[in-house]
């Protein structure tokens, strides 16, 4: 009945149905009196399909969706509350007769799973923090409001803003990630625009910090290895110029602070 795990499971008595719901983000309803009546024989393993009677894939356009946890919200049962694998919190209407008034809203967005780094602004109001689900997210800690987030397949572990030499803004976030891989960020308007990407590490990035001049870059990993790296001057109007090796040195334990 679902591509993948099968998350939720409930007896719905005002519809007479069955409601289930999956990883692959899908709701369905299925009729209580076509399960009951079903005709199997016990040498078949499948002999009999069943439709749903309404379904709704609940879609969340930067990360997709995968059900994780469904309740009723209300004591006549006419909405459910539903948390997804990827922070965020919906609002799912029980579905009348006809299947269009079956609706999801999303009411809330977070991190799913532990917050992994968090650094503040040093000139705005602004704050930014690393997911374990792989998303960097822009918070306007004045309005206490996410802003918007940037998905990424792999863990980030570590991150810190750019001191003023290289961006006279303040703007620019360096990014570490479980798979060894650096992202420096630019805070745009409505968007973190990824302007560097390069891999100096085998393991997770424990660390990233930069100098207080901020021509050089250093990164940290859980193998005990500190890389440094030349930085260049933010320009917008340009190619980004390739942050350069300078060097690297191997201190034997997991790098906990820089």
């Amino acid at each position: 009945c679902h591509d993948g795990e099968v998350t939720f499971l409930a007896l719905a008595d005002d519809t007479n149905s069955v409601v289930s719901a999956g990883a692959d983000g899908w709701v369905r309803y299925w009729d209580t009196k076509s399960i009951v009546d079903a005709d199997i024989d016990t040498d078949v393993s499948i002999d009999h399909v069943l439709e749903p009677r309404f379904e709704f894939r609940i879609t969340n356009p930067e990360v997709g969706c995968s059900v994780r946890w469904m309740l009723h919200g209300a004591a006549n049962g006419s909405h459910y509350f539903i948390r997804d694998s990827y922070g965020k919190l919906w609002k799912l209407l029980v579905p009348g007769a006809d299947a269009n008034q079956l609706s999801a809203t999303c009411l809330t967005t977070f991190h799913a799973g532990p917050i992994e780094s968090l650094a503040v602004s040093s000139m705005d109001h602004f704050a930014a923090t690393a997911g374990f689900d792989g998303t960097v997210r822009c918070w306007d800690y004045i309005a206490r409001r996410q802003l918007y987030l940037s998905a990424h397949a792999h863990a980030v572990t570590s991150l810190c803003w750019a001191p003023a030499f290289l961006d006279s803004q303040c703007r620019t976030l360096m990014v570490g990630f479980d798979n060894g891989v650096v992202r420096v960020l630019y805070r745009a308007e409505t968007q973190w625009l990824c302007i560097q990407c390069f891999k100096p590490h085998d393991a997770s990035i424990t660390k990233v910090a930069a100098s207080p001049d901020g021509k050089y870059l250093a990164t940290g990993c859980a193998h005990g290895i500190i890389f440094l790296l030349q930085t260049h001057k933010l320009d917008l109007g340009k190619s980004q110029l390739p942050y350069e090796p300078v060097g690297f040195v191997n201190v034997g334990g997991s790098v906990s602070s820089l």
